[in-house]
Formats: structure tokens, sequence, C-alpha cells
């Protein structure tokens, strides 16, 4: 697999027998296999791959925390009314 761009302009030129390349047409293959070089770099890079696990992780945690306040408000409602109703035969 070819990693330079002199790599790949060598293959894909030497179909043409040599110095036959038109000029235009050398600048547009030359462009577009630049292009093609970097998109495998950034295809074959695992540098960003943390911080997206991180973030899957977190959200999952938050996910788990908003599901886990319903219940959590459910069961402090019913502590405190519970409260309110004993200190309320206390005071009545």
């Amino acid at each position: 697999m070819p990693r330079s761009v002199n790599e790949l302009q060598m293959r894909h030129y030497s179909g043409y027998g040599g110095g036959d390349v038109p000029l235009e047409e050398s600048k547009v293959h030359t462009l577009l296999l630049k292009i093609n070089v970097k998109l495998r770099e950034l295809a074959s890079r695992e540098e960003g791959q943390d911080i997206v696990e991180y973030a899957l992780v977190f959200g999952l945690l938050c996910l788990g925390a908003t599901a886990g306040t319903r219940f959590l408000a459910t069961g402090l409602a019913g502590a405190y009314g519970n409260l309110s109703s004993t200190l309320g035969g206390y005071t009545g």
C-alpha cells in the first residue's frame, strides 16, 4: 500500500509511458492523490478514540443519573411526607 504522494504518482503515471502526462491533468491528479493520502492518514489515527470513549462513558453516567433522580425524588417525597405526618401528629 503506497504511503506517500510520490509513490502514488509513480504508480499512477507509470501507465502514461513517462513524460506524456498533460500539465493540467498532472495538477489535478496530484491534488487528488494528496487528498487520498491525507484521508488515509486520518483514518489510521487512534488519538481521538480515547476522548470519544470518555464522552460515551460520561453520557451513559449522565443517563443513569437522570433515570436515578426520578426514583430518588419519589423516595424523598415519600420520606418527607411521612415525617410531615408524624410531626403534624405531635403538634395537632
